[in-house]
Protein backbone atom coordinates (compact mmCIF):
# COMPACT_ATOMS: atom_id res chain seq x y z
CA UNK A 1 0.00 0.00 0.00
CA UNK A 2 1.18 3.52 -0.80
CA UNK A 3 0.27 4.63 2.74
CA UNK A 4 2.93 2.27 4.13
CA UNK A 5 5.67 3.85 2.03
CA UNK A 6 7.87 6.65 3.31
CA UNK A 7 7.68 8.67 0.08
CA UNK A 8 4.32 7.36 -1.12
CA UNK A 9 5.87 6.08 -4.37
CA UNK A 10 6.92 2.47 -4.78
CA UNK A 11 9.06 3.12 -7.88
CA UNK A 12 10.87 6.05 -6.23
CA UNK A 13 11.73 3.99 -3.17
CA UNK A 14 12.89 1.04 -5.29
CA UNK A 15 15.25 3.31 -7.23
CA UNK A 16 16.53 4.94 -4.04
CA UNK A 17 17.09 1.65 -2.23
CA UNK A 18 18.88 0.08 -5.20
CA UNK A 19 21.33 3.01 -5.30
CA UNK A 20 21.79 3.00 -1.52
CA UNK A 21 22.48 -0.75 -1.37
CA UNK A 22 25.21 -0.54 -4.02
CA UNK A 23 26.72 2.60 -2.49
CA UNK A 24 26.73 1.12 1.02
CA UNK A 25 28.70 -1.94 -0.04
CA UNK A 26 31.12 0.19 -2.07
CA UNK A 27 31.81 2.26 1.06
CA UNK A 28 33.24 -0.91 2.57
CA UNK A 29 36.14 -0.58 0.11
CA UNK A 30 37.20 2.65 1.81
CA UNK A 31 37.87 0.87 5.11
CA UNK A 32 39.44 -2.13 3.36
CA UNK A 33 42.20 0.19 2.18
CA UNK A 34 43.74 -0.06 5.64
CA UNK A 35 44.60 -3.73 5.14
CA UNK A 36 48.02 -4.44 3.68
CA UNK A 37 46.74 -7.34 1.54
CA UNK A 38 43.96 -5.53 -0.36
CA UNK A 39 44.79 -1.85 0.26
CA UNK A 40 47.07 -1.35 -2.79
CA UNK A 41 44.62 -3.16 -5.07
CA UNK A 42 41.74 -0.92 -3.99
CA UNK A 43 43.96 2.08 -4.67
CA UNK A 44 44.60 0.69 -8.15
CA UNK A 45 40.86 0.42 -8.78
CA UNK A 46 40.26 4.02 -7.68
CA UNK A 47 43.12 5.29 -9.81
CA UNK A 48 41.99 3.35 -12.87
CA UNK A 49 38.43 4.63 -12.56
CA UNK A 50 39.47 8.26 -12.04
CA UNK A 51 42.05 8.41 -14.81
CA UNK A 52 42.16 5.50 -17.26
CA UNK A 53 38.49 4.60 -17.53
CA UNK A 54 37.39 8.25 -17.42
CA UNK A 55 39.55 9.12 -20.45
CA UNK A 56 38.48 5.96 -22.23
CA UNK A 57 34.77 6.63 -21.67
CA UNK A 58 35.04 10.19 -22.96
CA UNK A 59 36.43 9.03 -26.32
CA UNK A 60 34.31 5.87 -26.45
CA UNK A 61 31.04 7.77 -25.97
CA UNK A 62 31.86 9.96 -28.98
CA UNK A 63 32.32 6.90 -31.20
CA UNK A 64 29.30 5.19 -29.66
CA UNK A 65 26.89 8.08 -30.29
CA UNK A 66 28.08 8.78 -33.83
CA UNK A 67 28.02 5.19 -35.09
CA UNK A 68 24.83 4.22 -33.24
CA UNK A 69 22.92 7.07 -34.88
CA UNK A 70 24.27 5.99 -38.27
CA UNK A 71 23.03 2.44 -37.64
CA UNK A 72 19.68 3.88 -36.55
CA UNK A 73 19.18 5.73 -39.84
CA UNK A 74 20.25 2.70 -41.90
CA UNK A 75 18.28 0.00 -40.07
CA UNK A 76 15.26 1.72 -38.49
CA UNK A 77 13.02 0.70 -41.44
CA UNK A 78 14.24 -2.91 -41.47
CA UNK A 79 11.82 -4.13 -38.76
CA UNK A 80 14.72 -4.57 -36.33
CA UNK A 81 13.78 -3.73 -32.73
CA UNK A 82 17.43 -3.17 -31.85
CA UNK A 83 17.53 0.02 -33.93
CA UNK A 84 13.97 1.37 -33.60
CA UNK A 85 15.01 4.34 -31.45
CA UNK A 86 18.29 6.22 -30.95
CA UNK A 87 18.54 4.78 -27.43
CA UNK A 88 18.05 1.22 -28.67
CA UNK A 89 20.68 1.85 -31.32
CA UNK A 90 23.17 2.98 -28.66
CA UNK A 91 22.55 -0.17 -26.62
CA UNK A 92 22.97 -2.32 -29.76
CA UNK A 93 26.26 -0.56 -30.59
CA UNK A 94 27.43 -1.12 -27.02
CA UNK A 95 26.68 -4.83 -27.37
CA UNK A 96 28.68 -4.81 -30.61
CA UNK A 97 31.71 -3.71 -28.63
CA UNK A 98 31.25 -6.65 -26.25
CA UNK A 99 30.85 -9.08 -29.14
CA UNK A 100 27.21 -9.86 -28.30
CA UNK A 101 25.56 -8.95 -31.60
CA UNK A 102 23.83 -10.82 -34.43
CA UNK A 103 25.74 -9.95 -37.58
CA UNK A 104 22.82 -11.02 -39.84
CA UNK A 105 20.89 -7.99 -38.58
CA UNK A 106 23.03 -5.76 -40.79
CA UNK A 107 21.79 -7.57 -43.90
CA UNK A 108 18.15 -6.62 -43.29
CA UNK A 109 18.59 -2.97 -44.25
CA UNK A 110 18.36 -1.38 -47.68
CA UNK A 111 22.03 -0.35 -47.59
CA UNK A 112 23.48 -3.55 -46.18
CA UNK A 113 26.94 -2.96 -47.65
CA UNK A 114 27.24 0.47 -46.01
CA UNK A 115 25.98 -0.92 -42.68
CA UNK A 116 28.57 -3.70 -42.83
CA UNK A 117 31.33 -1.23 -43.65
CA UNK A 118 30.38 0.99 -40.71
CA UNK A 119 30.27 -2.10 -38.51
CA UNK A 120 33.84 -3.04 -39.47
CA UNK A 121 35.12 0.51 -38.87
CA UNK A 122 33.33 0.72 -35.52
CA UNK A 123 34.75 -2.60 -34.33
CA UNK A 124 38.29 -1.64 -35.37
CA UNK A 125 38.11 1.70 -33.55
CA UNK A 126 36.47 0.44 -30.37
CA UNK A 127 36.95 -3.28 -29.79
CA UNK A 128 40.50 -3.38 -31.17
CA UNK A 129 42.00 0.08 -30.76
CA UNK A 130 40.30 1.69 -27.74
CA UNK A 131 39.98 -1.44 -25.60
CA UNK A 132 43.63 -2.34 -26.11
CA UNK A 133 44.62 1.23 -25.25
CA UNK A 134 42.56 0.94 -22.06
CA UNK A 135 44.29 -2.31 -21.15
CA UNK A 136 47.70 -0.71 -21.74
CA UNK A 137 46.85 2.30 -19.56
CA UNK A 138 45.51 0.10 -16.76
CA UNK A 139 48.64 -2.05 -16.93
CA UNK A 140 50.81 1.03 -16.52
CA UNK A 141 48.74 2.19 -13.55
CA UNK A 142 49.02 -1.25 -11.96
CA UNK A 143 52.79 -1.30 -12.35
CA UNK A 144 53.23 2.20 -10.95
CA UNK A 145 51.19 1.46 -7.82
CA UNK A 146 52.64 -2.05 -7.36
CA UNK A 147 56.16 -0.58 -7.24
CA UNK A 148 55.22 1.52 -4.20
CA UNK A 149 52.64 -0.83 -2.68
CA UNK A 150 54.01 -0.48 0.86
CA UNK A 151 53.95 3.33 0.76
CA UNK A 152 50.47 3.33 -0.80
CA UNK A 153 49.19 1.09 1.97
CA UNK A 154 50.61 3.41 4.67
CA UNK A 155 49.09 6.44 2.95
CA UNK A 156 45.65 4.85 2.72
CA UNK A 157 45.91 3.68 6.34
CA UNK A 158 46.72 7.25 7.40
CA UNK A 159 43.73 8.61 5.43
CA UNK A 160 41.38 6.25 7.26
CA UNK A 161 42.80 7.39 10.60
CA UNK A 162 42.33 11.04 9.61
CA UNK A 163 38.72 10.44 8.55
CA UNK A 164 37.90 8.63 11.77
CA UNK A 165 39.61 11.34 13.80
CA UNK A 166 37.67 14.08 12.03
CA UNK A 167 34.42 12.38 13.07
CA UNK A 168 35.27 12.98 16.73
CA UNK A 169 34.50 16.17 18.61
CA UNK A 170 37.27 18.45 19.84
CA UNK A 171 36.68 17.29 23.42
CA UNK A 172 36.96 13.62 22.41
CA UNK A 173 40.13 14.21 20.40
CA UNK A 174 41.71 16.04 23.32
CA UNK A 175 40.82 13.21 25.69
CA UNK A 176 42.33 10.56 23.42
CA UNK A 177 45.38 12.72 22.84
CA UNK A 178 46.03 12.94 26.55
CA UNK A 179 45.47 9.19 26.95
CA UNK A 180 48.11 8.33 24.34
CA UNK A 181 50.55 11.17 24.95
CA UNK A 182 53.76 10.46 26.87
CA UNK A 183 55.58 13.26 28.63
CA UNK A 184 59.21 12.84 27.61
CA UNK A 185 60.29 14.83 30.66
CA UNK A 186 59.21 11.88 32.81
CA UNK A 187 61.53 9.51 30.95
CA UNK A 188 65.18 8.97 31.57
CA UNK A 189 67.81 10.24 29.22
CA UNK A 190 68.22 6.74 27.78
CA UNK A 191 67.23 6.97 24.08
CA UNK A 192 66.32 3.29 24.08
CA UNK A 193 63.47 3.88 26.50
CA UNK A 194 62.14 6.78 24.43
CA UNK A 195 62.14 4.67 21.27
CA UNK A 196 60.43 1.83 23.15
CA UNK A 197 57.67 4.19 24.29
CA UNK A 198 57.19 5.60 20.80
CA UNK A 199 56.98 2.11 19.32
CA UNK A 200 54.06 1.29 21.63
CA UNK A 201 52.06 4.20 20.27
CA UNK A 202 52.24 3.16 16.63
CA UNK A 203 53.56 -0.10 15.17
CA UNK A 204 54.99 1.83 12.21
CA UNK A 205 57.64 3.35 14.54
CA UNK A 206 59.18 -0.09 14.91
CA UNK A 207 60.06 -0.01 11.24
CA UNK A 208 61.26 3.58 11.13
CA UNK A 209 63.07 3.80 14.48
CA UNK A 210 63.91 0.30 15.61
CA UNK A 211 64.34 -1.37 12.24
CA UNK A 212 61.67 -3.97 13.04
CA UNK A 213 58.87 -4.93 10.72
CA UNK A 214 55.51 -3.95 12.30
CA UNK A 215 53.26 -6.83 13.22
CA UNK A 216 49.51 -6.57 12.58
CA UNK A 217 46.80 -8.84 13.82
CA UNK A 218 44.98 -8.66 10.52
Amino acid sequence: RSSDLFTGSRSLEDVTLSIIVVGSWLCLLFYCRGFRIVGPFITMIYSMIQHDIARFCFIYVIFLISFSQAFHFLLKDANEESFDTPYDSMMAAFLMTLGSFDYDTLNSGKLAVLAQLLFVIFMVLTAILLLNMLIAMMTTTYQNIAERASMEWKKQWAKIVMVLESSLSNKQRLRYQKAYTIDLNDLTENPGEIIACLSTLNPLFRKELCGEEPQHSW
